[in-house]
């Protein structure tokens, strides 16, 4: 069966990997996909149909977006964590305070015992 060479915009050639073979892919103009053959993909391109690179526009797109992603969530991030502690700064650090002992007595402690050669 021989498709029509109109109602495409690209071509794409896809590569699983190392000695996997390759698959050529058109695009319509209605945005669908569709495998195709080497030679039916090589007279879209004879057509004037353009050879998309796809894998590097959506690599790239996905680096633009994630840099901002990652800066937006860690904003959030801080401003929710900011918001509910508002207010309650002395108990903050009266926790951290006692947290902070209760890990050095314990890590006091086990040096002691283990240093002690008695136990263990």
């Amino acid at each position: 069966m021989v498709a029509p060479l109109v109602g495409y915009a690209a071509v794409v050639l896809v590569s699983a990997g190392a000695g996997a073979a390759a698959t050529w892919w058109a695009q319509r103009d209605d945005g669908g996909w569709e495998e195709v053959g080497a030679e039916f993909a090589q007279g879209l391109l004879e057509a004037g149909v353009p050879l998309a690179s796809a894998a590097a526009e959506g690599t790239l797109t996905v680096v633009r977006g994630l840099g901002g992603a990652i800066v937006d969530g860690i904003d959030s991030a801080f401003d929710a964590i900011r918001d509910k502690l508002r207010g309650k700064e002395p108990d903050i650090i009266a926790g951290f305070t006692v947290g902070a002992i209760a890990i050095l007595a314990g890590v006091f402690l086990y040096q002691s015992v283990k240093n002690a050669k008695d136990a263990l």
